[in-house]
């Protein structure tokens, strides 16, 4: 199993466990809002049928009428704990069904999200229950809380799951060498030793990428497939044949099996003829790389660039960029 799979696991078994700590607190919340409604009941009940003095309360139930108005604050605070006990299983629920994405940034929200509203959880059981705690004495009084260690123990450990993967895809290739020379060679470099450090969203901005770099692409991204969410490409409308057209139906066809989201653009036109690097990023890491449909054939380095900066400069391109499937439909038109 590579490491990559290894941490799938482990985070698929982690969102179980936080899914299953989540319905205990919604249970916490749920046998809090029945155990104070109850109370309010009867120490309402007493108060309406008695003198104004409450030692002619039954012995049985006059502490329970003397706290009515803490009971009746508390029974307030626990129906804002049972909303924030939803939140956390929708969020849970969010989260395992998505457990076959791989860890990242983009989940870190959500278990940060989850501890934060777990804590207030905790905090609001506590100040709704403390002052009532012999009348609410029970084996199930503490449920949320083992429901809140096990929960937060969860998310800690999907966030270290997070940061661990994040290290690692960070750390990448510095450089690569290409020798045209040894174009199979290349070719399993860059399949073993470039791609499978990528997670997240890859992004080829390629101005000349066409069918070739289509099939050179499908045959990188394959074997570590599952590292990744989304495959962005920028090229230029020099490319577009019916073709390539076709090529590019066929592999977001076939990306859905992995569950992959595909888009395609092209470049304004004035961008593609200013835009002469070539570009491939995912969530971390940024390269400058040759043509990429002769990546394994040119004697070019493949080398790392500035993030931020290649981010950057994405982002200007797609945001002025259009869909091939806008392109095509205008040329149907035509």
């Amino acid at each position: 199993m590579v490491e990559s799979d290894r941490i799938r696991s482990r985070a698929s078994i982690a969102y179980v466990v936080l899914y299953v700590a989540s319905l205990l607190l919604i249970f916490g919340s749920v046998y809090l809002l029945r155990t104070l409604s109850l109370l309010y009941g009867i120490g309402l009940g007493a108060s309406l049928q008695v003198s104004p003095n409450i030692g002619n309360v039954i012995p049985l139930i006059q502490p329970i009428a003397a706290q009515l108005q803490i009971i009746g604050v508390s029974l307030t605070e626990s129906y804002v704990i049972f909303i924030v006990s939803l939140t956390l299983a929708g969020i849970s629920f969010f989260l395992l069904m998505n457990r076959k994405e791989r860890p990242g940034r983009d989940i870190s929200k959500y278990t940060f999200l989850h501890a934060g509203l777990t804590l207030v959880y905790v905090l609001l059981f506590y100040i709704a229950s403390e002052s009532l705690f012999a009348e609410l004495a029970s084996i199930y009084i503490y449920t949320p809380y083992l429901g809140a260690a096990v929960s937060l123990t969860a998310s800690l450990y999907i966030e270290y799951l997070i940061r661990s993967h994040v290290a690692k895809a960070a750390k990448g290739v510095t450089m690569l060498s290409i020798d045209p020379s040894r174009p199979f060679a290349n070719y399993m470099a860059l399949q073993d030793r470039l791609f499978p450090g990528m997670v997240g969203h890859l992004r080829i901005i390629d101005k000349h990428f066409n069918s070739t770099a289509l099939s050179n692409l499908y045959r990188f991204c394959m074997p570590s497939i599952h590292n990744f969410k989304k495959i962005t490409i920028l090229t230029s409308v020099e490319m577009m044949d019916s073709h390539f057209s076709e090529d590019m139906k066929d592999f977001r066809k076939e990306l859905t099996i992995p569950g992959v989201d595909f888009e395609a653009r092209i470049m304004n036109e004035s961008d593609a003829i200013e835009q002469h690097e070539r570009f491939l990023m995912d969530d971390h890491i940024a390269y400058k790389i040759p043509p990429f449909n002769i990546i394994n054939k040119k004697s070019e380095h493949i080398t790392r660039i500035n993030f931020k900066d290649a981010a950057k400069r994405f982002a200007y391109l797609y945001d002025r960029s259009m869909k091939i499937e806008n392109y095509d439909a205008a040329k149907d038109r035509k």
